[in-house]
């Protein structure tokens, strides 16, 4: 019955006169009147028409009133359509009868018109109020289920419906962001076409099992492209009242960056807690090796060449320098190593080691190496980068022993969290080869010391743990990427850093002791004896203490007549730190040197300006350059100003033509004579033929050898030139090298090279 339209009244009656009479009460009341003569017809006219009330005689012939209530029970319409009863009888039992069978009401005959007009108009307006109700609740049946179906879609996460098959029921717009199939591309599919192959076998266990209740799971899944991703599972079973399954509802969360995370975090820890190791561990281990390499010095410079004793020693030199070196690179991997970081353009650096890379990785393998488009500034230490480079390059030479290709790339980038159109703000070293690859156990494990897959006495396992100290110490990140037989690349990111380029640092220029007094603190007696006789053999007025305390005592004991105090950072009753901040306050006019390890011990939190430190393991040569350089800075000696000497002719080699030129320039300018050559050979060809240099700058690295060939050759023929031979570095290549440049046996010109720094180097060697 729709809103203004008139109720329609349904009679049924065998008899004329009384469907009249009913038919003309119906009308006078406002309604429609339907008029039937029996059962069967009343049962036509409900199914034609929409019946609001059935008026409804009991005695009737072939079809009576109870027949007409049984059929329209059976056909749902009650008590959807109400029904009164109109009887001249008064049997109780049959007017339970009828009650039962679904009518609502009754009416006796004789009729009383104002009973039956209050029913009819009480029938009608119940039953408006009921079809309000239902579509009230129809309304918000369908409201809900809109609701509902927006909110699925709309879902932030994904949302799967499955059904008793473990096929796909449901499949919202979130899951097909994850997953990469549409709605229609999933419906239907069995769970399987997410599931990686290698999990098929347990599938059933695994996702089809019966669900008790609600679960929760991280799996790996795979998505349409064919990538895996790691995801959190919420499943819940669907049941209707008596318990019947019709399916599981399923929460999908990718989490596969959390577990990057995870997994950064956890190697992360690892790396820290050996760092933590390393670093415990090199304060006793580099005052051992501090007294090995002394004492063995000692021995060594007392015994003649030739011998035999001589070369023995010399073979203990050598290995408790492989020893320190690998303390170093455990400090460097920890972040414990001093570095001397500055703003360098990592294109110039990548430019400038390419001879270096190309020797290293061999002419068997292909290199190329490309520059960032535009200068990269990093803050890092530029010996350290071309560390990194260095050992990322032969890490990739080491796996392609037949020979491929080894690119070397820089680029600018922007961080992921910030705008597409915000400028770059970190550079991205990738070093990628061609080579065997790695599977997943050693990428996880690549960065630990000590862990290598060369054979034994092929390499110490420490080349990518220390690239990793560096890179973390840089404030950097490093990701591998690589597949068994499908080579391997290394993914570098730096911040990048205002402002230009800085040059390397103008050191001052040590000089010889003139009889000052030095305090050494050190806690460990071989230690302290050794310095001890290294600095008295060199002039120094030496005083020892065994502790801070004894230290602090023999301050406020020597005051003024003290010119430096040399103390170790870690000993017993105070620190060093706590002896060199007393110097300071009670005597401080003189000069502070603290000895340390490891860089924890050195103090990160203090102002590396405060004092000098000298690093462990230092040899005799290094604690006298360290001790005479502080006293040259505390004391304020003026650097010699270079002066012009024609007659003096330096000797410069280097196979780069660039770099030749370069220096004849400031050579020339300063008023110097040079000579050139770009192989040992060719500069041993003419020292031979009578060249006589005043001072020789020599490459390291040249293609026919070592720079240190020729120098040990003109220092054992020319002994005079011994102080003026200067080796000019852009970085070691091999040990060999390294050990060469740290052992201080010639002083060291770093590239790029600085001219003031060339020219104050020139001045004191005139002296």
């Amino acid at each position: 019955m729709t809103m203004g339209s008139k109720a329609k009244i349904l009679i049924v009656d065998d008899v004329a006169s009384n469907r009249k009479l009913l038919a003309d009460l119906v009308v006078m009341e406002g309604c429609e009147a339907f008029i039937a003569s029996g059962g069967v017809e009343a049962l036509a006219i409900i199914a034609r028409q929409d019946i609001d009330v059935v008026l409804l005689d009991m005695m009737m012939p072939d079809f009576d009133g109870i027949s007409v209530l049984r059929e329209m029970k059976v056909l749902g319409l009650l008590p959807t359509i109400p029904v009164v009863v109109v009887s001249a009888l008064e049997d109780r039992q049959l007017r339970v009868q009828a009650l039962a069978s679904g009518a609502i009401d009754f009416i006796s005959k004789p009729i009383d018109r104002a009973e039956v007009g209050c029913k009819i108009r009480t029938l009608v307006e119940l039953k408006k109020l009921r079809e309000g109700a239902v579509r009230s609740v129809q309304d918000e049946l369908r409201a809900a289920e809109n609701r509902l179906q927006l909110r699925f879609e709309q879902s932030p996460v994904a949302e799967i419906e499955w059904d008793v098959n473990c096929c796909v029921a449901n499949w919202n717009p979130a899951a097909e962001a994850i997953f990469g199939y549409t709605h229609a591309e999933a419906l239907g599919r069995h769970v399987s076409f997410i599931v990686p192959e290698d999990q098929h076998a347990r599938i059933d266990e695994d996702w089809c099992y019966p669900y008790a209740g609600p679960k929760k799971s991280t799996r790996t899944n795979v998505t349409h492209t064919g990538a895996k991703v790691v995801c959190d599972w919420h499943d819940a079973p669907l049941r209707v009242g008596d318990g019947t399954a019709l399916g599981v509802s399923s929460i999908v969360i990718d989490v596969s960056q959390r577990e990057l995370l995870q997994q950064a975090l956890v190697q992360s820890s690892k790396m820290d807690a050996i760092g933590k190791l390393a670093g415990g561990i090199a304060h006793d281990f580099n005052n051992i090796l501090a007294v090995i390499l002394s004492y063995a010095s000692f021995i060594r410079d007392e015994l003649p060449t030739g011998d035999p004793k001589r070369d023995d020693i010399i073979e203990v030199l050598k290995a408790a320098d492989r020893a320190a070196g690998l303390t170093k690179q455990l400090l460097t991997f920890s972040r414990q190593q001093p570095s001397a970081k500055r703003r360098v353009d990592l294109n110039e650096s990548l430019i400038q080691i390419n001879k270096l890379l190309s020797r290293s990785v061999g002419a068997q393998i292909s290199l190329g190496l490309r520059p960032a488009d535009e200068s990269v500034i990093v803050n890092i230490d530029p010996v350290q980068f071309d560390q990194l480079v260095l050992n990322l390059a032969i890490n990739a030479r080491d796996a392609m022993p037949n020979g491929g290709r080894l690119d070397i790339e820089l680029a600018r980038v922007g961080s992921a969290d910030l705008p597409a159109d915000a400028p770059a703000d970190r550079v991205l070293l990738t070093v990628k080869d061609t080579g065997t690859g790695m599977d997943a156990e050693t990428q996880r494990r690549i960065f630990e010391p000590f862990f290598t897959t060369k054979e034994k006495d092929k390499g110490t396992g420490l080349g990518l743990a220390t690239s990793f100290g560096i890179i973390v110490d840089a404030g950097g990140s490093i990701r591998v990427d690589s597949k068994l037989g499908e080579g391997t690349t290394f993914f570098v990111e730096l911040p990048l850093s205002g402002g230009a380029a800085e040059t390397s640092p103008i050191k001052a220029i040590p000089r010889e002791a003139l009889g000052e007094t030095i305090l050494v603190a050190e806690d460990e007696s071989g230690l302290r004896g050794v310095a001890s006789r290294v600095l008295r053999n060199a002039g120094y007025e030496v005083y020892l203490a065994s502790d801070g305390i004894e230290a602090i005592e023999r301050i406020n004991e020597l005051g003024d007549k003290l010119d430096l105090v040399l103390t170790d950072v870690v000993m017993p009753g105070c620190n060093g730190h706590d002896v060199a901040a007393h110097a300071a306050k009670t005597i401080p006019r003189a000069a502070v040197i603290v000895m340390s390890g490891y860089f924890e011990n050195a103090g990160k939190e203090r102002n590396p300006s405060d004092h000098s430190i000298l690093w462990k393991p230092m040899s005799p040569a290094e604690l006298l350059s360290a001790v005479a350089e502080t006293l040259h800075i505390k004391n304020k000696v003026a650097a010699p100003t270079p002066a012009p000497a024609t007659e003096h002719l330096v000797l410069l080699v280097d196979d780069d033509e660039t770099i030749l030129k370069a220096l004849t320039r400031i050579m020339k300018q300063a008023g110097y004579a040079t000579a050139t050559a770009s192989t040992v050979a060719s500069a041993r060809a003419m020292l031979e033929d009578g060249t006589d240099p005043w001072l020789v700058l020599c490459d390291l690295s040249l293609p026919d050898g070592s720079g240190s060939e020729l120098l040990r050759w003109l220092r054992d023929t020319r002994p005079t030139l011994a102080s003026r031979l200067f080796i000019l570095s852009g970085g070691a290549v091999d040990e060999a090298d390294v050990r060469l440049v740290e052992s201080n046996e010639f002083q060291v010109l770093s590239k790029p090279i600085d001219a003031k720094r060339l020219l104050l180097l020139l001045a004191a060697s005139q002296d």
